[in-house]
């Protein structure tokens, strides 16, 4: 039995209020396939967009804007959960009773433990293991003079 004939049972038996005789039998459509299901295609200007972003953030210009608004971001966030601390602080002075309260404020501060720090960009770009094996001395034939 599907699904689809379990819930329009259901359906009937709410609108109506009482079970009405229907069909169970298989319905003839088929079910949809995943070719069916799919996205439907990419609008050429959303690729467009993609693409030039996509090569706008490999400017080294970018790059290095996106790394300082990072930064700034980390700073601002490190300087919110500073002045947090010193506010919850300032309470449990002003009334010790209210230490339940702060305890529960101050775990909203911590870290997530699922939230990893962003790596820092690497100063250095990595060659490639193509560049690398060509620069390497093994990678040529060894020739003997002669």
């Amino acid at each position: 039995m599907k699904i689809r004939n379990i819930l329009t049972f259901a359906a009937c038996v709410s609108l109506i209020g009482s079970p009405l005789t229907i069909s169970l039998a298989e319905d003839s459509t088929p079910a949809p396939t995943k070719a069916a299901v799919a996205k439907p295609s990419v609008d050429p200007e959303k690729a467009k967009w993609d693409a030039a972003r996509k090569k706008a953030n490999e400017d080294p210009d970018v790059k290095a804007a996106m790394d300082a608004a990072h930064t700034a971001q980390e700073a601002a966030h490190t300087a919110q959960v500073d002045a947090n601390k010193k506010m919850l602080d300032k309470v449990l002075e002003i009334d010790p009773t209210l230490a339940p309260m702060v305890e529960k404020e101050e775990e909203k501060l911590k870290p997530h433990p699922t939230m990893a720090p962003r790596p820092k960009p690497d100063p250095k770009p990595k060659a490639s293991p193509k560049a690398k094996k060509a620069a390497s001395p093994a990678a040529s034939p060894a020739t003997s003079p002669g």
